[in-house]
């Protein structure tokens, strides 16, 4: 867990030292929303729906009222369900951006019942990551089961921001501090840094016969140009079992 609150603490600091603010939007009666309902776009990517999360909007009507001059949007209005609202976009490339990094704006969009809302948008140039993981984790096994701890290390080798979401995994396998990974709004939750790694804590508790029949596996997605999905398989570990 300490490792994961550094490279998160890590994240955090890229965040701000690459940003770069679009100022136009100054008033102070607007609501402003927190970096959890951020919008992360890169102009490399194709136009496809984004999420955001507004609490106590309900299913109310939104209007968008201004967006920085990068972002384009083709849905100008929709309405939020159970707080969450979808908004279809993409970003064009900017010549001022070409650092790798992340630069933060905001999309203004009227919300019914709340008035004028700053979304945080944020633009990435995201390099060229390069995700390494172990791809078979051995397990240890002990009177028809298999239960334990095992560290699973995602590296980023490569001169580029990595984006990274845990896409699937089997419900005996759990994740210290990564509990709500699964659901996420969009396709990506974390990131890791170049030359940095981000080390996770996972437990299993499964019998030792359903393991063996059982094909189950961990599948990471990334932004890894090469390599977007990493799958890591499962074995048993004979020589240090019990």
């Amino acid at each position: 867990m300490k490792n994961l609150v550094q490279y998160i603490s890590a994240c955090f600091f890229c965040a701000i030292i690459f940003s770069c603010s679009d100022n136009f939007l100054t008033r102070e009666s607007y609501v402003t929303v927190t970096d959890a309902s951020e919008i992360l776009i890169s102009p490399e990517w194709e136009a496809k729906d984004y999420y955001f999360y507004i609490p106590n909007t309900g299913n109310a009507m939104f209007y968008v009222v201004k967006t920085p001059d990068w972002l384009h949007v083709q849905t100008v209005s929709g309405r939020f369900e159970n707080n969450i609202a979808t908004i279809h976009c993409s970003a064009s490339a900017q010549s001022n951006f070409s650092e790798i990094g992340i630069y933060k704006s905001f999309m203004l969009l009227d919300i019914e019942g709340t008035g004028n809302t700053q979304i945080p948008v944020a633009y990435i140039n995201e390099g060229k990551p390069e995700i390494s993981a172990e791809t078979n984790l051995m397990l240890q096994y002990d009177n028809g089961y298999c239960s334990g701890h095992i560290p699973l290390v995602i590296k980023n080798e490569g001169q580029g921001i990595l984006l990274w979401s845990i896409a699937e995994k089997p419900e005996w396998i759990s994740i210290d501090g990564l509990d709500d990974i699964f659901h996420p709004l969009n396709q990506y939750e974390y990131m890791i840094l170049p030359n940095e790694e981000a080390v996770l804590n996972l437990s299993y508790h499964i019998e030792f016969s359903l393991l063996n029949d059982s094909d189950e596996k961990i599948k990471i997605i990334s932004n890894d140009k090469s390599n977007s999905e990493t799958v890591i398989n499962f074995q048993l570990d004979e020589e240090n079992s019990y």
